[in-house]
């Protein structure tokens, strides 16, 4: 789309099957699990089934998210704080919720959005069909489910209350994010956040006037900056 964005709507089904291939394989070896080939076969499962559910962006953002946010709470259970449930909230498509749930298969992940898509049915059926399971288990991803509604909600506040919790949010809406934070700091639980494109200022400091145009880079920056910052942030990662 520019120099440094890619075209949020090609679908990995458009490319031709050896860029296919490259795009899903090159994938999985950097960003999620190298010695786990059938994370690769599941998407690329799910991308032949359901050819609207994979979009080639939202593939290499989520995977790179993943890496991010299983990286932290790998480390994190190293110091102590091992988690007992995720939560992937306004998930949409969820694939970051399905990969954490197959990386960490005693941890349950709990997926929520307002809807279920078709897109998050299509990846967790192609994860069942392709990918291993635990000793008992009748399929892979019986540690994950589905909660629609708020993702502050009753519902979702049910699952984590009085659990060691990790609030995940990829692509949340600007409101959404700091939503996330506060359901995760109300609860004292871990929290981890790839913000959107940030259509508003809602998160620069109160009273603070941003110069900079919409498709400015450094306006996400700054605003991503402001929000680690009031939300006391431990880390800040940028992916490419």
């Amino acid at each position: 789309m520019r120099e440094s964005c890619l075209q949020q709507n090609v679908l990995v089904a458009d490319l031709d099957p050896p860029r296919r291939a490259r795009l899903v394989g090159a994938c999985v070896s950097a960003f999620c699990m190298p010695r786990n080939p059938e994370v690769g076969r599941a998407i690329a499962a799910c991308a032949a089934a359901s050819p609207a559910s994979v979009r080639a962006k939202e593939l290499v953002e989520s995977l790179e998210a993943y890496a991010v946010v299983e990286s932290f709470v790998s480390a994190m259970g190293r110091r102590g704080r091992a988690v007992d449930v995720i939560a992937d909230v306004a998930c949409g498509h969820g694939l970051v919720g399905i990969l954490l749930a197959y990386r960490f298969p005693r941890v349950a992940v709990v997926c929520c959005d307002l809807a279920e898509r078709e897109s998050y049915r299509a990846m967790v059926d192609a994860f069942r069909r392709e990918g291993a399971k635990l000793d008992g288990w009748a399929a892979p991803l019986q540690n994950l489910e589905f909660v629609e509604g708020l993702l502050d909600g009753a519902a979702m506040r049910a699952r984590l209350e009085g659990k060691r919790a990790c609030v995940v949010a990829l692509h949340a809406c600007t409101e959404a994010n700091g939503a996330a934070v506060d359901l995760a700091q109300s609860l004292g639980a871990l929290w981890s956040l790839m913000p959107c494109c940030m259509r508003s200022d809602a998160c620069a400091p109160a009273g603070c006037q941003l110069m900079c145009g919409r498709h400015d880079d450094s306006r996400h920056a700054l605003l991503c900056g402001a929000l680690a910052e009031r939300h006391g942030a431990q880390l800040v990662a940028a992916i490419d």
